[in-house]
């Protein structure tokens, strides 16, 4: 296994991400957990590709866009209670 800088940084940046979106509208929590989800089978995939099955490429993907969608919506329905008070 490969170990640098650039993957403990990696890993801080995703351990940030998670919680500042906990922080956040619950919808925000979500779509920070799927994310968090992407990016850690994509670091697998790409640090021990020998051991990660194939179906775990459309999973990366997967994640990835139900966790964008989730954060953006989540932004919106937050930005739209502070409209409406």
């Amino acid at each position: 296994m490969r170990s640098s800088p650039a993957v403990a940084g990696y890993g801080l940046v995703l351990a940030g991400t998670a919680a500042t979106s906990a922080r956040c509208h619950p919808i925000v929590a979500l779509g920070g957990a799927f994310f968090l989800a992407s990016d850690s089978i994509l670091a697998f995939r790409l640090f021990l590709p020998d051991v990660m099955p194939d179906w775990t490429s459309p999973a990366v993907m997967a994640t990835y866009t139900i966790g964008q969608g989730l954060i953006v919506w989540g932004v919106l329905r937050s930005l739209a209670k502070r409209e409406s008070r």
